[in-house]
């Protein structure tokens, strides 16, 4: 039995690290019209592979660093929000990075193999499990685990925020898929358990009661 549930458990923990994200990975397809200035927010619509990419940036992010002749350190140029494909072009800059880090961060394993393990204990896992989680999958992703790729982009302020903000959000999926995963293994083995040592269906145990009255009750004790 223990054999089993051990293999059980290494099989769910191989599928978890194995899973991709459900999202296609390419370069955005820029159509016509797909950045909207509303207020301090740019709401944009990118197609990846056919898959629609949502998010809104804030107009104090809509800026980058230019380095010339005459600002050899460089100088912050702020997007001109008049001009709709200054916009798109700082909005792909962004999801570029969203891309990259759904292919190249890895960093989640360690904190999603960790709720695993901890959920997963019996009786206890549901507990050890979410308040290792909870703190876990908030914690911003340190810059030693974002595992960032080798691209020019790389130094590009709004590419750095798109994978940062989507590490982030692939390490507190993860955490709390694996949670489930080891919840559902908690609850299994406390289960089997149960039925093995006569908890729940042991000869004492009434599943169904009877209403119906006994058709051959006890003879009454004569004193």
């Amino acid at each position: 039995m223990i054999r089993f549930l051990l293999s059980c458990l290494i099989t769910m923990l191989f599928i978890s690290l194995q899973a991709q994200d459900p999202f296609a990975v390419g370069r955005p397809v820029i159509l016509p019209n797909q950045a909207v200035v509303d207020g301090d927010d740019v709401r944009f619509r990118f197609n990846v592979d056919g898959f629609p990419n949502y998010f809104t940036l804030h107009r104090s992010n809509m800026f980058e660093f230019v380095y010339d002749s005459n600002a050899p350190l460089g100088r912050l140029v702020f997007a001109d929000f008049s001009d709709t494909a200054s916009i798109l072009r700082l909005g792909e800059i962004y999801l570029l990075g969203r891309l990259a880090a759904r292919e190249h961060y890895r960093g989640f394993r360690p904190a999603a193999t960790t709720a695993l393990f901890l959920s997963a204990v019996p009786f206890a896992g549901p507990v050890l499990g979410a308040s290792f989680a909870i703190p876990a999958s908030v914690t911003p992703v340190r810059i030693e685990n974002l595992g960032h790729p080798d691209v020019p982009l790389i130094d590009h302020r709004l590419f750095y925020h798109g994978y940062t903000a989507e590490a982030r959000r692939i390490k507190s999926r993860r955490i709390w898929l694996n949670l489930g995963i080891g919840v559902g293994v908690s609850l299994a083995t406390v289960f089997i358990n149960e039925v093995t040592q006569g908890g729940l269906f042991g000869e004492n145990t009434i599943i169904f009661p009877s209403n119906r009255p006994n058709r051959n009750p006890a003879p009454a004790m004569t004193p």
